[in-house]
């Protein structure tokens, strides 16, 4: 990685049919704006290292090769993301959002 290269957090638009407890919807797409989940996990990279720029998944997906930069795809390790995951929950901001 390039010291000016900028790093991606991945995170799921607001409009996902789950979320995880302790998840904020006040974050958005760097490129599409589009409003994102950031799960505590995020929150916690976010905070660390605040330079980071966001990139929903649609974005992600959607992207030419190479031209993401250096993608973080896990704000933390494997372990804390299942523990996280086993907080799922039905979104119910989804429709605010």
């Amino acid at each position: 990685m390039k010291p000016d290269e900028p790093i991606y957090l991945i995170c799921a638009p607001a409009t996902a049919p789950a979320t995880i407890r302790g998840s904020t919807f006040n974050h958005h797409c760097s490129r599409c704006s589009r409003r994102v989940m950031l799960a505590p996990s995020g929150q916690a990279w976010m905070k660390k290292y605040p330079e980071s720029r966001i990139l929903c998944a649609y974005c992600y997906r959607d992207r030419a090769p190479g031209d993401a930069g250096s993608v973080k795809m896990l704000a933390a390790s494997s372990t804390e993301i299942a523990a996280e995951l086993k907080e799922a929950m039905p979104n119910l901001w989804r429709k605010r959002n």
